[in-house]
């Protein structure tokens, strides 16, 4: 009879445990949140946390970077996916939240922002509705209209109209009005925060945007084809020769380059005054190479601008219907004073006398550095920091005195002065 009390006892603890809901819950609703909707990106995968990407090639396709999680763990998979339509992105699908059909018509916002570049609507781009017809810009933003307010999706695209270069940003709210917590998550940000996630308020419906796409926008950037990048030449030294130095065309893999291009369309100049730049090689499909070689002969004191082409003929690249622009600064860095040559330890020439020492001229390696030689006389071992002169006779000493005699390369216009040498004891006659 006890173990059956007790298991009834034990029973009802547990079944009002179980019966706890730590949650709020409303059985009749929130009347106040009936005519309140969201309008979202529409995100492929589980790779959330990142921008959507778009990138447009100049007169050539866009392509679009879809990420996919492999669950339940990462890495996160890429992959571009290019639009078959020429200047003329792929869709860009925005989502209408919603579990209600009503009387109205609702209307959301979406603001375009040129982040790099001055883009401007009308001049470097427009935007298209999902059946090809242009929509109009008010004050940087579109709008679309979801019949009845019934749940769906819309696509945009954007058809790139010039050669600009830049960056637009699409924002399902606008960002200059929005305040938001630090939070990186969502749970963490309070619900006064969230209440101002205002796109778009009537008399009769709110809709109110996301944060995560507010963090995480819709990014498209207008590109050229060819990248041109410097290797190897950012810490020139005069006297030291480049190692690994090339300038790079990379070609945007929407294209391939032809099996034999023509290195003189790929040429350089202005380098830094002893770097030569060779002819131009194909090292893959997107990739063509100018080797840089050489060893820089002179000082500068500012960053060398090195000049390129702007564009690539078409027929380095079979698939391009023209010419292909080039994007890219090249610069090499400030050339260095070069280390100085090194010299032979000195050695005395003749006997000294109570007054003065001579030593022998020393030799510089290399000898091609434009150096002369300085000499310096110390009575310790510890070089010293001044009295070097070019003569290799030293008057004026003392009597029965040990002395040192140092020698160096000396500093000139392209070299620093180079490492004193040391010469045995030397001593004055008593």
């Amino acid at each position: 009879m006890k173990n059956i009390i007790k298991y009834i006892c034990t029973a009802l603890i547990l079944l009002s445990v179980a019966g706890c809901n730590p949650y709020e819950t409303y059985p009749d609703g929130r009347p106040d949140l009936e005519h309140v909707y969201y309008v979202s990106n529409v995100k492929t995968g589980s790779g959330l946390n990142f921008d959507l990407q778009y990138e447009f090639i100049a007169d050539g396709p866009s392509r679009f970077l879809n990420r996919l999680h492999t669950n339940p763990s990462p890495p996160v998979l890429q992959e571009w996916v290019y639009s078959e339509d020429r200047k003329v992105t792929m869709p860009v699908r925005l989502r209408f939240i919603s579990e209600r059909v009503r009387s109205y018509d609702v209307v959301t916002y979406h603001w375009i922002e040129s982040r790099t570049g001055d883009l401007k609507d009308g001049i470097d781009y427009e935007v298209l509705a999902e059946n090809g017809t242009r929509l109009t810009l008010t004050n940087g933003a579109f709008s679309l209209t979801w019949p009845q307010a019934k749940k769906a999706e819309q696509s945009i695209k954007i058809r790139r109209l010039s050669s600009a270069l830049g960056e637009l940003r699409v924002q399902t709210l606008e960002r200059a009005k929005q305040t938001f917590p630090t939070a990186t998550l969502p749970e963490d940000i309070d619900r006064n925060a969230i209440e101002q996630h205002i796109n778009n308020q009537t008399s009769e419906y709110t809709v109110k945007g996301l944060w995560h796409d507010y963090k995480y926008p819709v990014i498209i950037r207008f590109i050229n084809p060819i990248t041109v990048t410097a290797n190897g030449l950012g810490s020139l030294k005069v006297g030291q020769a480049v190692s690994g130095a090339s300038i790079v065309y990379t070609l945007n893999d929407a294209y391939s380059y032809a099996t034999g291009v023509t290195a003189a369309d790929f040429a350089v100049s202005g380098l830094p005054d002893g770097l030569t730049a060779a002819a131009a090689t194909r090292t893959s499909a997107t990739v063509v190479t100018v080797a840089i070689t050489g060893t820089p002969a002179t000082l500068t004191t500012a960053t060398t601008t090195i000049t390129r082409p702007s564009t690539i003929p078409q027929t380095n690249v079979p698939n391009a219907s023209s010419a292909l622009a080039v994007s890219g600064t090249l610069t090499a860095s400030i050339v260095a004073k070069g280390d100085g040559a090194a010299v032979s330890v000195p050695t005395v020439n003749g006997t000294p006398t109570q007054t003065s020492i001579t030593v022998n001229a020393v030799t510089m390696t290399p000898a091609t550095t434009g150096q002369l030689a300085e000499y310096a006389i110390t009575e310790t071992t510890t070089a010293p920091t001044g009295g070097w002169q070019l003569s290799e006779t030293f008057n004026g000493l003392t009597a029965g005195t040990s002395y040192y005699v140092w020698a160096r390369s000396a500093s000139n216009a392209n070299y620093n002065a180079g490492t004193a040498q040391r010469s045995v004891v030397i001593n004055t006659e008593p």
